[in-house]
């Protein structure tokens, strides 16, 4: 998570991954936008973050070693849960 940056190669990769999750989770917001149910300004910007945000937990289970598996998912609700409440 933290190296394979360093190869050109895999920061494409990773790059094209990372994007594609951001994209997938802006396009969700803009759905929810169009419908009223959420208040997105910014899809792109907000898919991005929320996708960072959450990144940031699989890294603490990941690399770090601070949560175990089932505090994983429990943090994983909480962040979304947060994240979301901020658009409603």
């Amino acid at each position: 998570m933290t190296e394979a940056p360093a190869s050109p190669a895999l920061r494409r990769t990773l790059g094209d991954a990372y994007t594609a999750l951001a994209s997938l989770t802006s396009s969700y917001l803009a759905k929810l936008a169009s419908r009223g149910k959420a208040r997105v300004e910014d899809a792109d910007t907000a898919g991005w973050a929320m996708f960072g945000t959450i990144y940031v937990q699989l890294m603490r289970w990941a690399l770090f070693e601070q949560i175990d598996d089932a505090q994983l998912g429990e943090q994983l609700q909480i962040t979304a849960q947060l994240l979301l409440a901020t658009i409603a």
